[in-house]
């Protein structure tokens, strides 16, 4: 099972590397890994990210994002 960190990406860096907006509106750079180097991603796309070695891992489906998000409720 994979598990990891969900983060937004903010703006791509090159062509390995990204600045993502993680929990509490956390910046961070960090690298994407072999498999997301050939995937189309856009300015707000979900990532799951390894924070510990700092890798984004794989892109997750919005559909997914969504069953994850709770609601905020007022």
């Amino acid at each position: 099972e994979r598990v990891g960190e969900l983060a937004t990406l903010k703006e791509m860096l090159g062509t390995d590397r990204a600045l993502v907006v993680g929990r509490a509106d956390e910046e961070r750079v960090i690298r994407l890994s072999g498999a997301l180097l050939s995937e189309k991603l856009r300015v707000g796309d979900a990532l799951s990210i390894d924070s510990r070695t700092g890798y984004a891992l794989e892109k997750v489906p919005r559909s997914e994002v969504e069953n994850l998000v709770l609601e905020e409720v007022p």
